[in-house]
């Protein structure tokens, strides 16, 4: 019976310290807007750690609804990035991304980028890091 109770309280201990290890970590931009020119955003989400990560990120207009058009972020493995889009920004709004990030968090990095596309040529409004 006492190793029955020592055996159930270690994978007890083990189950609870393993569930604390894959926590989600949410990483955020400050609002930012590129002017009347702007046209799109990106996000990108980098993982700089030595393990998979899986992440959900989204991209937010000032009303906090969910804007995002191109979603390319799920497991991302060590030394890559993903990164999600908003196509058809409104003039003058500001946009924000966050990313929730399952795993080892501490080791991934983001920028978000508000952008104005011209003829195929992207020049880059505004810059912030999530944190």
């Amino acid at each position: 019976m006492r190793t029955t109770t020592l055996r159930f309280g270690t994978t007890c201990a083990l189950l609870l310290g393993l569930a604390g290890a894959v926590e989600a970590a949410t990483l955020s931009s400050g609002m930012i807007w590129g002017g009347t020119g702007q046209t799109d955003a990106v996000c990108y989400i980098r993982n700089v750690g030595k393990s998979p990560v899986f992440v959900d990120a989204k991209i937010f207009d000032g009303a906090g609804n969910d804007v995002t058009d191109g979603k390319f972020c799920a497991s991302v493995p060590p030394g890559q990035a993903c990164a999600v889009s908003a196509l058809s920004l409104a003039p003058n709004e500001a946009h924000a991304c966050t990313a929730t990030v399952s795993g080892s968090h501490k080791r991934v990095r983001g920028t978000f980028e508000i952008r104005r596309e011209n003829a195929g040529r992207g020049t880059i409004l505004h810059t912030d890091t999530l944190r």
